[in-house]
């Protein structure tokens, strides 16, 4: 039966529900420099298996991303944190996120790029200074 289905069966994509950088703004003409970086969401029943999160660069040709570690709550209501390294000589300018990605157990996902973390009012950047 379908209402069967439906409550035993995780078909529902994980949800975003905070973000968080530890600065929007780095200077790397010295070495490299780690951000933090949280992400809390929620998952109805399988639970969230993995965060990733990446940062791409004004000319678009350069990137750092990170998968998440669970380091509060539960994979079903939790917060998923990571450090992200910005290279020395990397480019200057403002990096946008351009990928969010919550997984749960069973592959059901959550994809969403700068524009609709925007929309959602989690559109952060970072600006590596020259």
């Amino acid at each position: 039966p379908t209402g069967f289905e439906s409550k035993f069966h995780d078909m529902a994509a994980p949800k975003l529900t905070g973000i968080t950088i530890s600065t929007n703004s780095v200077n790397t003409n010295s070495g490299d420099v780690e951000i933090d970086v949280t992400v809390s969401g929620t998952d109805n029943l399988s639970g969230i298996s993995s965060v990733y999160i990446g940062f791409r660069s004004p000319g678009g040709n350069q990137y750092v991303n990170k998968y998440l570690s669970l380091t509060s709550g539960t994979n079903l209501n939790g917060t998923f944190t990571g450090k992200i390294t910005f290279k020395q000589y990397c480019e200057a300018g403002e990096w946008q996120i351009n990928a969010l990605q919550l997984h749960d157990k069973v592959s059901n996902s959550l994809s969403l790029g700068n524009s609709d973390l925007t929309t959602m009012g989690f559109g952060l950047t970072v600006t590596v200074e020259e």
